[in-house]
């Protein structure tokens, strides 16, 4: 079980403030070519390397039941659903 304690919905704290599961993370990456690793590391379950235009981690907690996101940009380049 994963906590979020800074994941706010209308200004208030989430009642529910607990994730139960990853269901996916997307590495974004800027490089022209994906290196061997990282190729190595897209075959594996729930995880996926894709070219973008910025370094950024994109992550999906419990099939993102809520429909709910948030972007830490600029701060730190990750963005997590719920």
């Amino acid at each position: 079980m994963f906590f979020a304690p800074f994941i706010e919905a209308s200004g208030k704290k989430m009642a529910r403030g607990t994730f139960n599961a990853i269901s996916n993370v997307k590495i974004h990456t800027i490089a022209k070519e994906i290196p061997y690793v990282l190729n190595i590391m897209d075959k594996v379950d729930r995880l996926s390397i894709v070219k973008g235009s910025e370094h950024l981690m994109d992550i999906t907690f419990d099939e993102r039941q809520s429909g709910l996101s948030k972007d830490f940009r600029p701060d730190i380049p990750l963005i997590i659903h719920w």
